[in-house]
């Protein structure tokens, strides 16, 4: 439970899945670590998973982690998989942070059609 990822070198795609309870320490820790990964690059695309979470996100929490992103050169999508209200209010707030990083994002509710997104052109 928490805040974990899985980097996927094939799909050139990061999974974050957020499962269970979660704080703001969680979340940070996860990016930094992720951030730093030696398999991560730059234009990787992601998909975070958030259908599992049980805690509201706060806004400090947001911008901490979106702050952790850094302007893209090369444009990557970012899919939001939800199944709360909740969590389609905090995409939203956490997507109009990073579109100003070059960072496009969308919210899904469909593992699938977030998957053939991030593939897609």
């Amino acid at each position: 439970m928490g805040v974990t990822y899985k980097i996927d070198t094939a799909k050139n795609m990061i999974r974050v899945i957020v499962s269970g309870k979660t704080d703001a320490s969680d979340w940070i820790n996860c990016f930094t670590e992720l951030r730093d990964h030696e398999l991560k690059k730059d234009d990787m695309n992601m998909l975070l998973d958030a259908r599992e979470h049980e805690s509201v996100v706060d806004t400090k929490t947001v911008l901490a982690v979106t702050n952790l992103s850094t302007i893209r050169a090369t444009p990557i999508k970012l899919a939001f998989l939800v199944s709360r209200v909740v969590s389609v209010g905090m995409a939203n707030m956490a997507s109009s942070h990073l579109e100003k990083k070059n960072i496009h994002t969308r919210i899904f509710e469909d593992e699938k059609e977030a998957e053939d997104w991030l593939q897609g052109d």
